[in-house]
């Protein structure tokens, strides 16, 4: 089989540099025949943070373009499905496009991610592709108690309000494509050198700032909350198998017979739904190949407070059930919210501190230690992944979020001046 031509759709901030890396390795075999990436934002120069793995990867200039454009655009989404003179047309696209900030306004979720999916998969499908395959992130209403997890048919998981729902609108507008040979990978709380996106950063960001603060950290909930981890690393492996194994198996009819489930409606109104172009209709309910992505580390709020903890030197403990459940009844309530604001005031300005007395100083980050009101809930994300184990002989290179694992994601961007020593 001739190596394919590649698409990758968004992803700066998230999974565009691992995936590149894996299908253009340094130093080894490309996987790829030509790879285009395309996103909203300027690389060189740079207006956001851009990986030095993914600025290394875009010097293979007869192998890798990146272009900038705003896929929310219609024609600028036909002239980026249009390979360059010469190359041969796009088989395979990643779409890591979405937005992830739960403060955003919840027509951004509608326009940016949902409506922006839909728009997306119906140009691939018009170019007939031969894998189209989306990232999707478990935004949804999970329990913690469901032993194994959950698996992909689960018809207990709600999508969360705003976020949640327009994510998951994204996977029906997909679904409801017909011929799209679409793949959709849900995946854990991802983490990973040169990543600033997810739940875990925050947690080791956190770590140390209570060590320069001298305090213990203390977190909300118990010990025992699931937060199933990833990989970025393995992200990327799982969507190149994904795109593989779709290939392999001879397209959408045949993949959605060995894994597709049902993409019920999120709860959004129809009148919602109906101002958005290429949304599925709430009346329906299509059908799509999902797969779970997690490592094998079952892996707890305190592994990861462990991890975090031994590293910083520092002490964890959990508040009492009361002060827990305190948070819970009051969550839609000014007293919550005064206690979100404080704590993130409390984190920014220590963190402020230590940028300022590195030495060097540190004058900007990308690194911030914010989190919005919605993580500050009780999250759980507790996936079954076994299916991807099967079907698509996922193993991750990354088993289980180490202490090593928390080590090397400080030292990299230490290395880059942009952490405190």
């Amino acid at each position: 089989m001739p190596k394919p031509s590649v698409l990758i759709l968004g992803g700066i901030s998230t999974f565009a540099s691992p995936l590149l890396s894996l299908l253009v390795p340094e130093g080894g075999e490309a996987l790829v025949s030509f790879v285009r990436i395309v996103d909203k934002v300027s690389v060189v120069p740079a207006t956001t943070y851009v990986s030095p793995d993914f600025l290394l990867s875009l010097k293979h200039t007869d192998l890798v373009e990146y272009r900038q454009a705003n896929l929310t655009v219609s024609s600028t989404v036909t002239s980026v499905f249009d390979p360059p003179p010469g190359k041969e047309a796009f088989t395979i696209v990643y779409d890591l496009t979405g937005e992830r900030d739960s403060s955003r306004p919840e027509i951004m979720h509608m326009t940016q991610t949902a409506q922006l999916a839909a728009g997306l998969g119906a140009e691939a499908q018009r170019r007939k592709v031969d894998a189209y395959v989306r990232v999707s992130y478990p935004y949804y209403k999970m329990s913690g108690s469901e032993k194994g997890g959950h698996k992909e048919s689960s018809s207990k998981l709600v999508p969360d309000e705003g976020r949640g729902q327009w994510r998951h609108e994204a996977s029906r507008a997909l679904a409801n494509i017909p011929d799209l040979n679409l793949v959709i990978l849900r995946i854990g709380a991802e983490y990973g050198p040169n990543s600033l996106t997810g739940v875990v950063l925050p947690r080791i960001v956190a770590g140390h700032i209570y060590k320069y603060l001298k305090q213990d950290m203390k977190l909300l909930w118990s010990s025992d909350l699931k937060i199933h981890t990833i990989h970025t690393t393995d992200v990327a492996l799982a969507a190149h198998l994904a795109s593989e194994w779709i290939r392999t198996v001879g397209g959408r009819v045949k993949a959605d017979a060995l894994a597709a489930v049902e993409f019920s409606p999120s709860g959004v109104s129809k009148e919602q739904v109906e101002e958005l172009k290429g949304i599925c209709p709430v009346e329906k309910t299509p059908k799509a190949v999902l797969f779970n992505i997690v490592d094998d580390g079952s892996t707890t709020q305190d592994v990861i407070a462990k991890a975090v903890s031994k590293f910083w030197g520092i002490k964890h403990d959990y508040y009492g059930a009361v002060t827990a459940l305190f948070a819970k009844l009051a969550f839609k309530d000014l007293d919550f919210r005064e206690m979100v604001e404080d704590a993130n005031e409390m984190h920014i300005e220590a963190w402020g501190e230590m940028l300022q007395k590195n030495t060097p100083p540190i004058d900007n980050s990308p690194i911030s230690p914010y989190l919005p009101e919605h993580e500050f809930q009780k999250n759980a994300i507790n996936l079954d992944g076994s299916k991807a184990r099967k079907l698509l002989n996922f193993v991750p290179k990354h088993p289980a979020l180490t202490l090593e694992e928390v080590e090397k994601i400080v030292k990299g961007f230490q290395a880059q001046n942009l952490w405190p020593n």
